[in-house]
């Protein structure tokens, strides 16, 4: 039998896991987000919107890397899947912007 210090620690360590799984997705999420938009800006010449958005992903990038870096592999997986949604929902966020525009 498990004394009961040891289940709540236990608790506690699931749960912190499971929380740093979504600070590492929705900041993998935010970085390509980002990377997707700049490629557009780049590609159209948009001089002050790449630049900006480039600072926003070398400031998502110096917070996220840390947590994939010492995560396990169900970490390294959500960034992965943060990443890929990231990538499309900036596809659509530059097409939607490039309307307005």
């Amino acid at each position: 039998m498990v004394p009961n210090n040891t289940s709540k620690l236990l608790a506690n360590t699931a749960g912190q896991s499971g929380s740093n799984m979504v600070k590492i997705f929705i900041f993998a999420y935010i970085q390509i987000l980002l990377i997707a938009t700049n490629t557009i800006n780049v590609a159209n010449g948009k001089l002050v919107e790449a630049m900006v958005t480039s600072l926003l992903i070398g400031a998502a990038w110096c917070v996220g890397v840390t947590g994939v870096a010492r995560g396990d592999m169900k970490e390294k997986i959500a960034y992965c899947i943060g990443g890929s949604l990231g990538c499309g929902s900036g596809i659509l966020l530059s097409e939607y912007l490039g309307t307005l525009i």
